[in-house]
């Protein structure tokens, strides 16, 4: 079939409907859901090896029609599609669409499944909506810029225990992560920082080399803890927040990241290289 496709599709929902349990060890499940976008990179360079040892020269793209954290409801929801998502789950969801974008060259097009109220990033009732925790990455995502650069990091790291047949166990997982891109100019780079440790804060220090600037924009997604989430009654207990306390280094910037934060830093650039 080579000959005769433009995309080869697949999907997945983490953790694996049939590896669901009763119950979870809090923990244990925080950090496996904030290291399942790793199995995701996974299967994407494994794919991308199977094509292009099939049909090398035909530049096939990888479609992941369907993706989600998909964990059991509430026990007071009815409905299995009913998921309550809080703000651990939007650190997977950034760390899943940095994953995306690192992997650009692959992935010709990456859809969430679903959006509104089954596996929501939006609920309705008759009378309101409100966003889910998992909406608001997709905002950040949304003002960053296209050419992606390259970054080196160093953190400490963290381990975590097999969850599902597609949430492995992981070792050395950083507790940063990141993505940088740039604008066709290279005047403006946005910068998405994802801060995994569940209860400590973290203190960033960035370096642009070749290049000098100005943070021109600073969003957060926070709440008050990671199991923190979004409902009719307070619909912005997780929500997107200005961040002024971006500070100006000797080579470059810093930044202070709350616990369970994701974060989108925008510069000015003078010069980039």
């Amino acid at each position: 079939l080579g000959k005769d496709i433009d995309y080869l599709s697949w999907h997945i929902y983490q953790p694996d409907k049939g590896d669901w349990r009763e119950t979870y060890d809090p923990r244990d499940l925080y950090f496996a859901v904030c290291a399942a976008p790793l199995d995701i990179a996974q299967i994407l360079t494994r794919v991308e090896k199977q094509i292009s040892d099939i049909a090398p020269s035909r530049g096939i793209l990888q479609a992941v029609d369907e993706w989600n954290l998909w964990l059991p409801p509430l026990e007071k929801n009815t409905s299995m599609h009913n998921v309550t998502y809080t703000l651990r789950d939007s650190l997977y969801i950034a760390s899943t669409l940095i994953t995306f974008y690192k992997q650009s060259r692959t992935v010709g097009m990456a859809n969430i499944a679903q959006m509104v109220n089954v596996l929501p990033l939006i609920n309705t009732t008759p009378n309101n909506a409100f966003a889910t925790a998992i909406f608001f990455p997709f905002v950040l995502f949304n003002q960053i810029q296209l050419n992606l650069v390259h970054t080196e990091s160093s953190c400490e790291t963290f381990d975590t225990k097999r969850l599902s047949i597609n949430m492995s166990a992981h070792q050395n997982v950083p507790y940063l992560d990141e993505l940088a891109t740039i604008s066709d100019d290279g005047r403006r780079l946005s910068l998405i920082l994802v801060n995994r440790y569940p209860i400590n804060k973290m203190r960033v220090f960035i370096h642009l080399k070749n290049a000098t600037g100005k943070i021109s924009n600073a969003l957060r997604i926070g709440a008050a803890s990671p199991g923190s989430y979004n409902d009719q009654k307070n619909a912005n207990r997780v929500r997107i927040s200005d961040e002024p306390f971006v500070k100006n280094e000797k080579n470059g910037f810093s930044v202070v990241l709350k616990p369970c934060s994701v974060y989108m830093l925008e510069f000015e650039l003078n010069k980039a290289e």
